[in-house]
């Protein structure tokens, strides 16, 4: 179903649009059509999107324009910085807070790299694809450890208030 219209998606239409807005500390995820998805790709803004990790700091994320960002460092290329920068590890990670925020891992004996988010350790954890009832029911038995998880990912709280959570889990 689509986050933004309700109308029913087929598989062929289903796409999945991972939101980052200003207003929200972490990635989101929508679900929503092609002809949706479509609207959100005609863009003439070239943003460059930095995640800060300063020492004794929280990281911060700054979206800034590509013209507005040559004038903030008017005596640097920035463009030559860029092609002599090491690749990051991930987008938004740092070495010292990876561990906190790190990536589900994998079900055990998996070959995929699958993560199973109907277990314990991985419920209530957003994630691509639909929540099978299985987890939906764990969610709903164990919310505390639901959003203990979230959290140890950097994600945010289950709001059993939140129509769009209570049509995930059948909260």
């Amino acid at each position: 179903m689509s986050d933004l219209s309700g109308v029913e998606l087929t598989d062929e239409d289903h796409t999945r649009v991972v939101v980052e807005h200003p207003d929200v500390s972490v990635p989101l995820e929508l679900d929503i059509s092609r002809s949706e998805a479509q609207l959100l790709q005609d863009s003439t803004l070239r943003l460059v999107t930095f995640s800060i990790f300063a020492p004794n700091e929280p990281p911060r994320r700054a979206v800034v324009e590509t013209r507005t960002l040559d004038k903030l460092f008017a005596d640097v290329d920035f463009d030559r910085v860029l092609e002599g920068a090491r690749k990051a590890d991930r987008p938004g990670s740092s070495g010292a807070s990876r561990a906190s925020r790190a990536t589900p891992s994998p079900v055990a004996g998996a070959s995929d790299g699958r993560v199973d988010y109907g277990s314990p350790e991985h419920a209530g954890i957003l994630h691509r694809g639909r929540v099978t009832e299985r987890e939906a029911a764990w969610v709903r038995s164990n919310l505390e450890q639901a959003n203990a998880n979230r959290e140890r990912v950097g994600q945010p709280p289950i709001d059993p208030d939140d129509p769009k959570e209570q049509q995930r889990y059948g909260l």
